[in-house]
């Protein structure tokens, strides 16, 4: 069942909290934020999530003055002048414009959330690309983006850039990016849709594999336990070229791939083979799908403990022999495991993030 705009726009408000207050919000996502608060006193829906989450913190804001908490609507323009002011240093300086009316009080409690964050937020000068130097000039600082087991993030990147970070990836790149290329560095997996810059090619270095675009959307699946990186193209064009760290004054022909190509590049014996035609393997997850076609069940045990967070051992190590096919959009796990089990004789056991699988497997089919 798809989620409610309603549900989204909390969920992504969830987020947006969260990510802030533990100083590893992006520059556009803090933009997002102050969006969704000028909104708040219109939408009933952000103020109930505003309320729900302020409910939900266990400790009340550190570096407040007394002042402040005996008339919160006296300090509550202080405060947003404080967060508009932070924006400013995070992107550009924008006039701060006073509101001349009365808050309400659940917003004057996000406004106090936003306190909390900017007594925590010293991490943010780590990740401001407008940072100054003793000199007043501007400095560069690389930044990194995580996506830990269990979940998976959307972010834009300075030049607009949208990236989605599947389960235990990272991204890191330099901001501001340089003069002539925008170079990111993949572990794991990523969706990039690219902002069009003719003048500055888009670059993904991943596991051995440059990709370079100059505006297009593909996926790069480049893990460190798999000896193979796969780049896969949705729309656009792209090329994709090995590099051998062994062989770095060689240049190796880039491989040119269109809408509906990939490219498969095997680490173990550095070639690289391209094919076409339907992408959904490679791009389902970007849509909440968990697909897995003619894959050993330790394979898919394997994307399980990413997917959900979760550890995943075999009472019998022949269980990950079985092969097998599924399809599950935003299930929980249970029912992803209930579904395996219909499919082989096989039970599981989960006790807190430790899943079990035992019985006969395949086995039982051969019989």
């Amino acid at each position: 069942m798809q989620q409610s705009e309603g549900m989204k726009q909390k969920n992504r408000l969830n987020h947006l909290l969260t990510a802030y207050l533990e100083n590893r919000c992006f520059e556009a996502e803090f933009s997002e934020l102050l969006v969704l608060l000028e909104r708040a006193e219109q939408d009933p829906e952000i103020k109930q999530t505003l309320h729900t989450y302020w409910q939900t913190l266990s400790i009340p804001p550190t570096g407040m003055p007394p002042s402040m908490s005996e008339d919160p609507d006296l300090w509550f323009e202080e405060i947003y002048t404080e967060a508009r002011m932070r924006e400013g240093q995070i992107t550009r300086p924008q006039p701060v414009h006073r509101r001349a009316h009365r808050r309400s009080g659940m917003l004057l409690r996000v406004a106090a959330i936003l306190v909390l964050a900017l007594s925590l937020s010293l991490a943010w000068l780590t990740l401001n690309p407008l940072s100054k130097g003793p000199s007043g000039e501007s400095t560069v600082t690389m930044v990194e983006k995580r996506a830990d087991r269990g979940e998976k993030v959307r972010f834009s990147l300075p030049d607009g850039t949208q990236v989605h970070l599947n389960s235990d990836s990272r991204l890191r790149f330099e901001s501001p990016f340089g003069d002539s290329l925008r170079d990111v560095h993949l572990e794991g997996e990523g969706y990039f849709v690219v902002a069009r810059n003719e003048e500055k090619p888009f670059v993904v270095h991943a596991n051995g594999v440059r990709t370079r675009v100059l505006g297009t959307s593909f996926n790069v699946r480049s893990y460190g336990d798999q000896a193979r990186a796969t780049v896969a193209v949705t729309h656009g064009r792209v090329s994709v070229q090995e590099l051998r760290e062994e062989s770095a004054d060689e240049v190796f022909e880039p491989i040119i791939l269109e809408a509906g190509q990939w490219a498969n590049y095997d680490t173990s014996t550095d070639r690289i083979s391209r094919g076409e035609g339907d992408l959904t393997e490679w791009v389902a997850w970007n849509e909440g799908v968990f697909l897995y076609s003619d894959k050993k069940l330790a394979e898919v045990a394997n994307e399980l403990e990413r997917w959900y967070g979760v550890d995943i051992q075999f009472a019998d190590p022949s269980l990950g022999e079985c092969v097998i096919r599924g399809e599950h959009r935003n299930e929980v796990l249970e029912n992803v495991l209930n579904a395996i089990g219909y499919a082989f004789d096989i039970d599981y056991r989960i006790e807190g993030r430790l899943v079990t699988l035992s019985g006969e497997g395949c086995e039982s089919q051969n019989r």
